[in-house]
């Protein structure tokens, strides 16, 4: 995954139109949100119905994305295409599947705030 902005999909296959979003995401750093820190919804997706035959992710990067505001307007257009009936936002749709967010925590080494580059040794 890419260490830049942009939006991500969970897709699972389906059997007549090939593969069906269940999930859209936004992030500053892909591969933090997605490879490091692990996605809060992992283990519901997991349970989705069609992930019997596996998770798939689909990203779009773009530095127009590298702003939060232009993240979340392209994350919310996607999500009133694709899921229309949804009436209420995430974070409500987290809580009543009983979806808890984790705080993104910066990375410490020895007591101090790790930087590109730095090793772990």
């Amino acid at each position: 995954m890419p260490q830049a902005p942009g939006l991500y999909a969970i897709q699972v296959r389906h059997w007549w139109s090939g593969m069906e979003p269940i999930h859209f995401g936004a992030s500053d750093n892909l591969h933090e949100e997605l490879t490091v820190q692990g996605p809060e919804g992992f283990v519901h997706w997991l349970m989705h119905r069609g992930a019997a035959h596996g998770l798939f992710v689909s990203f779009h990067t773009s530095e127009d994305l590298a702003h939060g505001g232009a993240r979340h307007l392209e994350r919310t257009r996607l999500l009133r295409e694709y899921f229309p009936r949804r009436v209420h936002s995430m974070d409500e749709h987290m809580a009543k599947h009983r979806i808890h967010r984790t705080p993104h925590r910066g990375r410490r080494m020895n007591g101090h705030e790790a930087q590109e580059g730095d090793s772990i040794r």
